[in-house]
């Protein structure tokens, strides 16, 4: 199993806008990541409730492409326009199934699949609903 850190989108700098500012997020995060090494607390997350999907699709999804965020995040954000590479994304799917305990199809394991953030979650819902 793959150690991961997921952070919770509600720790993250979000402007008026609903969309989230990455650099003071990536700020907010090092701090919190920091309050609980010096606490020694497991600054791992790893359940969040169902009716969180979205919140959680965003946490890993930030969580993976970390200073390579290149434009603002927003469920209508292109997936090549905020940084994600086909190596982060296999990592997303990896944590994604891992979290929603499902399996994403053979056909779906390209970024190409995915053009935003908005397909993603729904693409997760439909397997979610169907298991």
């Amino acid at each position: 199993m793959i150690q991961t850190k997921v952070k919770h989108v509600e720790d993250l700098v979000q402007a008026v806008d609903e969309k989230f500012d990455c650099k003071e997020s990536q700020k907010s995060i090092a701090i919190t990541e920091s309050f609980a090494t010096s606490l020694k607390l497991d600054a791992t997350v790893s359940s969040v409730k169902p009716k969180d999907i979205k919140k959680t699709i965003l946490n890993i999804i930030l969580s993976n492409i970390g200073e390579r965020a290149t434009g603002d995040i927003t469920m209508d954000a292109s997936t090549s326009n905020i940084g994600l590479d086909s190596i982060a994304f296999i990592k997303i799917v990896v944590l994604l199934e891992s979290e929603f305990d499902i399996e994403f199809e053979d056909d779906m394991l390209s970024i190409n699949e995915f053009p935003t953030i908005k397909t993603i979650f729904e693409y997760i819902e439909s397997i979610i609903r169907y298991t």
